[in-house]
């Protein structure tokens, strides 16, 4: 509790709010029979003094925030600006903030508004307006991550907007409201929401969680409902901001175990990846890829007797969705295959050709706020000739296979641009993939004793030369073809498809495998 017998009475407090101006405190305190008063706490000649009635603050209920830079008080859908006397009139956020009925809004150093919706039904809304080239965005709701549950309110949005903190009742939960956390991903996604935990959170209601300007605690309320006034509690509590970076290591532990779909990591057998929800009893799957974070994930698969399209998965929370077909040619090309997620997570690129005519291109989309653009062929000399296969090594450099030639390429990153193309010195292979850090490519190639398609691996020697392909072996290779391998983007699994047209189950099912049955190949320097 903060402050006993101070701030936090036998009276109702709550909305703490710091000052980091005039190094003032500020609360709100509802004796009973009374409604609710703003007190003041101000600290001089470095002593906090006693809380006195601020009576000229009196209208400014439980909607108050002090910008980062302490030059703005957000009061819902109005505002004020700091003055030499103190604060202006209030100012309204104008439309459509002045429509919308806010209960909480705050802001981060680059002026990002995040706020609360109030819904009569008892749901609630979080959304957020960035400013972009000076222009403030029209607002946008959050993603399920956050939008989930009842009475989802009061959001805290970091300064450097690494984090975002609200409250909401959730299955699972503590009580009556819990406080929640969740982590910004280094693709600008908002990780799966943490609860805060029994340190925090109670059978009660706990919420309107903030963080102090300088960043060293975490402040909230903590509501007790009673049958009277006496019976009831409405205190401020506090913690120690490590809280924060302790429940950090917890959310990318949930990311990492939620990777993959939940299913146990192989190791140097492979094994049939996700059975019954990607890997598809009657249908011919191949060509997968995940994002940088690992929580979205693009496969090419083929009914039997049908065209072949991309579908994809996403984590929200730590539950994948409902593997569902895309469409990102919009049918501008029947069939669409060969997905890979650039490794920023901005892009997208896939094979599109026609059925009857397969002059495949390389095509690919861009992410915006909250989905995919419109897709574009990729103008680059890269497009000569019925090409396939794209994929990316870490710096953006683009390989990929000519079915024109029969030669394998890749073109420099030239600041997302591929002006220039490369024929790599291969002995033979295609559906060439390139390891995150260009060390090695694995590639397909047929088996001359058995005529099926193995799996090969060629390394760069000291001399920056591609080896000779060395076979991955009977471990990894079958009498069925092995085709479309890929290396996942944390570099720990080779992903492949195998052809099993003539067993049951499947037509062809894709496998993972741990990528140390390459590094076991790897030839001593």
């Amino acid at each position: 509790m903060f402050a006993p017998g101070i701030v936090s009475t036998k009276n109702f407090e709550r909305i703490p709010l710091f000052d980091p101006v005039t190094q003032e405190f500020y609360f709100l305190r509802q004796q009973k029979g009374e409604a609710s008063k703003t007190y003041v706490i101000r600290f001089r000649n470095g002593v906090w003094q006693k809380p006195v009635l601020k009576d000229d603050m009196k209208d400014y209920g439980m909607k108050n925030f002090i910008s980062p830079d302490g030059n703005t008080l957000y009061l819902g859908n109005e505002f004020q600006e700091r003055t030499a006397s103190g604060w202006s009139e209030k100012i309204s956020l104008g439309p459509p903030y002045d429509q919308i009925p806010i209960m909480s809004l705050t802001t981060s150093d680059l002026e990002t508004y995040v706020f609360d919706e109030r819904d009569p039904d008892g749901i609630g809304t979080i959304r957020y307006s960035r400013v972009k080239d000076g222009i403030r965005e029209r607002p946008k709701a959050f993603g399920q991550e956050i939008n989930t549950g009842k009475w989802t309110a009061h959001p805290f949005i970091a300064p450097d907007e690494s984090y975002l903190i609200w409250d909401s009742e959730r299955e699972g939960g503590y009580g009556d409201s819990d406080l929640y956390i969740s982590f910004r991903q280094e693709d600008e996604s908002w990780g799966p929401a943490i609860n805060m935990g029994p340190e925090i959170n109670t059978e009660y209601e706990d919420n309107r969680g903030m963080v102090s300007h300088d960043g060293k605690y975490f402040f909230f309320n903590r509501i007790i409902h009673g049958e009277t006034f006496e019976e009831s509690e409405i205190n401020i509590f506090w913690v120690d901001a490590q809280i924060i970076e302790d429940l950090k290591k917890e959310g990318d532990s949930l990311v990492k175990e939620s990777s993959y779909f939940g299913q146990k990591p192989p190791g140097l057998t492979p094994e049939v990846f996700a059975p019954g929800i990607v890997s598809v009893e009657g249908r011919y799957e191949g060509g997968i890829s995940f994002s940088p974070q690992l929580d979205e994930l693009y496969f090419g698969a083929t009914n039997e007797n049908d065209k072949t399209h991309i579908y994809s998965s996403k984590l929200i929370g730590s539950t994948w969705t409902p593997i569902e077909e895309v469409n990102f040619a919009n049918d501008q090309k029947e069939e669409e295959r060969h997905p890979f997620v650039s490794p920023d997570g901005k892009r997208i690129y896939f094979v599109a050709h026609e059925s009857d005519s397969p002059n495949p291109r390389i095509w690919y989309v861009h992410r915006t706020e909250d989905s995919w653009s419109k897709a574009v062929q990729l103008d680059s000399p890269i497009n000569r000739g019925s090409v396939f296969y794209p994929n990316q090594s870490d710096n953006g450099d683009l390989y990929y296979f000519n079915l024109s030639t029969f030669k394998t390429y890749f073109a420099p990153n030239q600041d997302g641009e591929f002006p220039k193309v490369q024929q790599i010195d291969l002995e033979f292979g295609d559906h060439v993939f390139i390891s995150p850090s260009q060390d090695y490519i694995v590639l397909t190639a047929k088996n001359n004793e058995n005529e099926s398609r193995d799996l090969y691996v060629c390394f760069k020697d000291q001399d920056r030369a591609w080896t000779n392909p060395i076979n991955l072996g009977p471990t990894i290779n079958s009498d069925f073809n092995e085709k479309t391998p890929s290396i996942t983007p944390d570099g720990k699994y080779l992903f492949f498809g195998r052809d099993e047209r003539d067993i049951q189950p499947g037509l062809a099912n894709i496998y993972w495998v741990s990528t140390d049955v390459i590094e076991k190949l790897r030839p001593q320097q």
